[in-house]
């Protein structure tokens, strides 16, 4: 499962920088509790395509992971099948 956490780190810094690419300049703050109350259009758009780009990338990395260990003991099996041969 995805932590909580690992989405939600350092987002609203993201969340200023997308503001700031348009125009808008919000504190750290302002941003926090717009997202908190959820009165922001703008600023809850922002939020929900960030986290979900975040989950996507957390997922693949994941993925790739999983896929690297797989590899690492495939060729451990092969190095020990060697040495015993």
């Amino acid at each position: 499962m995805i932590s909580e956490r690992v989405l939600h780190r350092g987002i609203f810094d993201e969340i200023q920088y997308e503001l700031e690419k348009k125009g808008v300049s919000l504190k750290k703050g302002a941003i926090i509790m717009r997202v908190r109350r959820k009165n922001d259009p703008l600023v809850l758009g922002i939020y929900s395509d960030l986290r979900e780009r975040r989950a996507r990338d957390f997922e693949k990395a994941v993925m790739k992971y999983n896929r690297s260990l797989e590899v690492t003991e495939q060729l451990e099996k092969k190095m020990q099948g060697k040495k015993t041969a």
